[in-house]
């Protein structure tokens, strides 16, 4: 009897069964590789979107502290012109100011407490500062805080009739808020006015003697 040599032939469902294997493992690693690049795809709009919303918070915290810085500017500057059209706060002792020049005892109110044009005295120790409703009805958005009273300055070996008193200006704490969009920073100086032209100068320091941004 005859037998048949050579190599062997393999059953056709074998085959079929190994190929249907072989394109599940494919398919599985083509899902496997889709996912990922799909999930690094979403982490890195993710990351560009994070960026975007830093760099945006960014750029409007600095608009709005160039608003305040402006403003804070513009007060110190124009403060004798603001004092000088300030009308007299009223009277916490119940008497008529009857005098044509305001001090600026007379124009601040009592402590705690702003006029509508923003002149304010600090609060009592332990209550809340009054900046800190800054920009609320009806408080305006720059407060101007008097921090310590004008005050005469008398000079060793002299009299009163031969020099008259050099004068230390108030000392003022100014604060101004910028906005801009949802960003608002507030700024605060301590400011001591240039004495007035003529007056006999004491050598202490005037303008912006510090500032400092406040969280808010």
């Amino acid at each position: 009897m005859a037998t048949q040599s050579g190599i062997g032939l393999v059953h056709p469902a074998l085959t079929r069964a190994h190929a249907a294997r072989q394109g599940g493992a494919a398919l599985l690693i083509a899902l496997t590789m889709l996912i990922a690049i799909l999930l690094l795809g979403a982490a890195a709009v993710r990351m560009a979107l994070l960026e975007e919303k830093a760099s945006r918070a960014g750029r409007t915290h600095l608009f709005a502290q160039q608003a305040a810085e402006a403003a804070l500017a513009r007060t110190e500057r124009e403060l004798p012109t603001i004092l000088e059209n300030a009308a007299p706060a009223a009277s916490t002792s119940g008497k008529e100011t009857t005098e044509t020049t305001n001090t600026p005892a007379d124009l601040f109110p009592a402590p705690g407490i702003c006029t509508s044009a923003g002149l304010c005295r600090p609060a009592a120790p332990g209550a809340s500062p009054v900046w800190s409703n800054i920009g609320q009805a009806p408080l305006p958005s720059v407060l101007i805080e008097l921090i310590e009273l004008t005050s005469p300055v008398k000079h060793a070996g002299t009299s009163p009739q031969s020099t008259p008193p050099a004068t230390v200006q108030p000392l003022y704490r100014i604060s101004a808020l910028g906005i801009e969009g949802h960003a608002r920073v507030l700024l605060q100086s301590l400011y001591r006015p240039p004495p007035a032209p003529g007056s006999i100068q004491t050598g202490q320091q005037t303008g912006r003697l510090a500032w400092r941004e406040m969280l808010d």
